[in-house]
């Protein structure tokens, strides 16, 4: 995902000094992230979350940096999923046929080393749907996935990562239509129709 002019672009046309806005909007998100007890109270959950930021923030640099020394001929990206892995299945489709990209190589190193720190923990399983009502619903959920992902520009990772990240105005109204989205898919998956009412 390209970083967008956003809140910071918004802000300097207002007069307001970028710094001041970044320094509120990380205060405000850290004091409400840490609102919650559990995650005061987990040092390995805070420590993956920095983590899951550092890397945002490298992807950017370092993808900047290359743009830089290619002459903008490598785009300034973030984490992201949906675009990246129809890439990803054209890169194995066709060999040679599409260059690799940030994004692509992205989307192969998540799922190798999803499958090394499952095989190191020894949580490697194979799975498959118990009926097919269980399928029809992961069949329609990636659908909606897909298609929301294309008219978010980004997926949840894509908007609410890198979307807050580049302090796009895009990120967080997605990942409050996502969090909506699943609160409500899962007291329908979890209580049927009649909890949605």
């Amino acid at each position: 995902m390209r970083p967008p002019q956003g809140i910071l672009h918004d802000a300097a046309q207002l007069g307001l000094s970028p710094v001041v806005v970044v320094v509120v909007l990380v205060l405000g998100l850290l004091g409400w992230a840490l609102s919650c007890a559990p995650l005061r109270h987990s040092p390995r959950m805070i420590l993956w979350g920095v983590v899951a930021g550092l890397a945002v923030t490298f992807a950017f640099w370092s993808t900047s940096r290359l743009a830089a020394i290619s002459l903008d001929a490598v785009p300034v990206e973030g984490p992201s999923f949906t675009a990246p892995l129809g890439r990803a299945i054209l890169y194995v489709m066709t060999s040679s046929g599409s260059g690799l990209s940030f994004s692509t190589g992205l989307v192969f190193g998540v799922i190798l080393g999803g499958l090394g720190g499952a095989l190191l923990r020894g949580l490697f399983r194979w799975e498959a749907c118990e009926d097919p009502r269980e399928l029809g619903r992961q069949l329609s959920g990636a659908v909606l996935m897909g298609i929301g992902g294309v008219i978010a520009i980004g997926c949840s990772v894509g908007q609410g990562l890198s979307g807050f990240a580049a302090l796009a105005w895009s990120g967080p109204v997605t990942l409050a239509a996502i969090s909506l989205g699943g609160l409500i898919g899962l007291r329908r998956l979890i209580g049927g129709d009649a909890a949605v009412d």
